[in-house]
């Protein structure tokens, strides 16, 4: 399994645990909510920032994630499932907690405090004034504390390193930096387990190719989880994996001159600085390759790679921030690497592998090397850029379509299940109180019944952009591209027909609840004014419209599929 987009080892898999179920307490979460709302109110923050930060305090009490303050580039005016997607430190803690509890939890069920609550950026006051900011905000996280009384707090802040933290409690919640050992304590009499972990800023955010800081933060938060039900006793290895992300935070993984030459390195620094690296070749050389990367990476796949872990899951990090035409199969293709290795244990400490793959020794050698592929000077990449990026904005495209649906599904369903607690309490159409359901009604349609429109009409018109791409790549095949990138084209445009199916089915999903939201509404909103038909009614005409704009482009779709499929089973490799 992954998590944090690495590949986890089976040996750290295999301590996890479902944790045990946590009763809510609905007083002291209300107390909660007053204690922040006026906090927050205090310090002059909006009622969505203020909202956001209630949500993400009323998970469970057993346990708590204590990160250091809020990015001050937050959008608040958005849904919770928004605030989380658009923010990659909670959608990383969310990634955390749903694989160390074995799909249980997530952040919508687990507590997340700030240590510095609604502390954007460090105050340029006074050290005087900032101090008195801190101990106000390390007073509220106390009181917070005290009230969910947890078992289990995950450490992941550190105090401004100018002003020591003077409560006592919370200097015992700070972060020991990464790598610190040990990563356990008592707290509270021994009530309280705290896990010395770090900001998950800095495997995400800022060391995005660092491996073992990542595999560290996943160890800290599956033993944490551990801690709930029964404590298990470290294994030696985890002090192995401080160690190492220690020594990787260091860069002191190898010497230079270990890897100068590996194939490795050069992928590596050609993909951080496109200029250095380069691959020269005699003036005679027959083999003349312009994309260096594309060599290397041959390369890589061609070798039987039994090299260091770290170093491909490192390398594959890197690869996502770079741009390449088959940035996604080459990805794919790394993780299978990455699968196949694993982190090895001997007499219970990890090993790690430091032969590289392949070095290359020589130019000559290198050319013969791309021979043996049957590479040579006529290859281009497998799909040009300009169908990739259409490709790109059409999957971008969709899935913010898809998402757009899922939050009107979600809306629709909501408000039917409030239209039908109401009738079970005695509802009728003669109720003074169904202008109020008739009003939410009309709310809800007016913004959703345009996207759900745009939705259908989108998707009935992608048949018409593959039929494009697909005739398109009929006329310049033989001049730019080989039978190879053919099959690989058909295969990216399957995929974008089934996403396409996906949001059409939750689309339509969406097009029933609200038609029975709008039935309900033309039967209790009257006529309509000076004789016209009602609103409702229109837009019930309007959902039908857009139900068989699905229906035609889904058809069409269908068909486009089997016609590519029939053609995929006469593409051929080349030779």
């Amino acid at each position: 399994m992954t998590c944090l987009d690495i590949s986890v080892p089976n040996h750290i898999e295999n301590i996890r645990c479902k944790p045990p179920y946590c009763i809510s307490d609905d007083i002291n979460a209300n107390s909660i909510n007053h204690l922040i709302q006026r906090f927050g109110q205090k310090h002059g923050r909006g009622e969505e920032e203020i909202e956001k930060a209630c949500c993400l305090a009323r998970g469970s009490s057993d346990i708590v994630v204590m990160l250091e303050r809020p990015n001050g580039k937050h959008e608040y005016d958005v849904s919770f499932e928004d605030f989380i997607s658009n923010c990659p430190t909670l959608q990383a803690v969310d990634d955390l907690i749903r694989y160390s509890s074995m799909g249980a939890r997530s952040i919508h069920t687990v507590t997340v405090l700030d240590a510095f609550p609604f502390m954007h950026e460090l105050d340029s006051g006074t050290p005087e004034k900032r101090r008195e900011v801190n101990v106000q905000c390390h007073e509220l996280i106390e009181q917070i504390l005290d009230l969910k009384k947890p078992k289990v707090v995950i450490c992941c802040w550190q105090g401004p390193h100018d002003i020591s933290t003077e409560n006592v409690i919370l200097k015992q919640l700070e972060s020991r930096g990464i790598g610190s050992w040990p990563i356990r304590k008592k707290a509270k009499n021994g009530q309280m387990t705290l896990i010395r972990s770090f900001h998950p800023a800095a495997s995400v955010c800022y060391r995005t190719s660092s491996y073992w800081t990542r595999l560290l933060l996943i160890c800290h938060f599956v033993v944490a989880f551990a801690e709930l039900g029964m404590p298990l006793r470290h294994p030696s290895w985890l002090q192995d994996i401080c160690n190492k992300s220690k020594e990787e935070i260091n860069n002191k993984k190898q010497s230079k001159e270990a890897i100068e030459s590996s194939v490795w390195h050069h992928l590596r620094e050609t993909l951080v600085d496109p200029k250095a690296c380069r691959v020269s070749y005699a003036s005679d050389t027959s083999c003349t390759m312009s994309d260096e990367v594309n060599i290397l990476l041959r390369q890589l796949f061609a070798s039987e790679y039994t090299g260091s872990i770290d170093h491909i899951a490192s390398l594959r990090l890197i690869w996502q921030e770079y741009q390449h035409p088959l940035k996604q199969d080459v990805s794919i293709l790394l993780r299978e690497i990455e699968r196949r290795l694993k982190l090895p244990i001997h007499n219970g400490k990890c090993v790690v592998l430091t032969r590289s793959i392949r070095d290359i020794q020589s130019a000559k050698e290198l050319e013969s090397l791309m021979k043996h592929l049957q590479l040579n000077a006529t290859h281009r990449r497998a799909i040009v850029p300009e169908t990739h990026d259409i490709f790109r904005g059409l999957q971008l495209l969709l899935n913010e379509h898809c998402n757009k649906m899922n939050r009107c599904e979600r809306e629709a369903a909501r408000l039917s299940s409030q239209v039908d607690m109401s009738i079970k309490f005695g509802l009728n159409i003669f109720s003074p109180d169904v202008t109020d359901l008739s009003t939410k009604i009309d709310k809800l349609a007016s913004d959703r019944c345009s996207q759900l429109d745009e939705t259908a009409t989108f998707i009935s018109l992608i048949p018409v952009i593959l039929e494009q791409i697909f005739f398109s790549m009929n006329e310049v095949e033989q001049s730019q591209c080989y039978p190879v990138d053919r099959s690989r084209i058909l295969s990216i445009m399957d995929q974008n027909i089934r996403k396409a199916q996906a949001t059409a089915n939750i689309t339509s999903r969406a097009a029933m609840r609200l038609c029975g939201l709008l039935t309900l509404q033309t039967m209790i909103g009257g006529e309509g004014i000076d004789g016209q038909t009602p609103i409702a009614l229109q837009r019930l005409f309007g959902l039908t419209s857009s139900v068989k704009l699905l229906r035609t482009g889904i058809t069409k779709m269908l068909e486009f599929r089997a016609m590519i499929q029939i053609s995929g089973d006469k593409v051929v490799a080349s030779p």
